[in-house]
């Protein structure tokens, strides 16, 4: 399992079987395919590589860490009922070449993802 700090440093998101999940919550907020990340509605939202969140514009959004602490758990079924909704509006995988930059975005990773409370 992964987390996903913001610009402050502090964890904001877990991502665990291709799955990301909100830490304050522990809900769905978006899946991963290959180094592509997908928001709430199946849209694609950014990339992950170098061990950093970009955006599809190519600002930061997040940092990635191993995190060493992590037990495996079984997911629940209202996760990997969510995780399929996500995965099946999924229309188009492919997304334009970004452009790394050194800019953090100023919204959060959940409105980025299109999360709604």
């Amino acid at each position: 399992m992964y987390i996903i700090s913001n610009k402050q440093g502090q964890a904001i998101a877990k991502l665990s079987n291709n799955i990301l999940f909100d830490l304050e919550m522990n809900e769905v907020i978006g899946i991963v395919i290959g180094n592509c990340f997908f928001g709430s509605t199946g849209e694609i939202v950014g990339k992950i590589f170098n061990d950093t969140v970009y955006l599809t514009k190519g600002d930061i959004i997040g940092k990635l860490a191993l995190d060493g602490q992590f037990k495996n758990k079984s997911l629940k079924k209202e996760h990997m009922v969510k995780a399929w909704t996500i995965l099946s509006c999924i229309k188009d995988h492919t997304i334009p070449w970004i452009k790394e930059s050194k800019r953090w975005d100023n919204r959060s990773l959940t409105e980025c993802l299109g999360v709604r409370r």
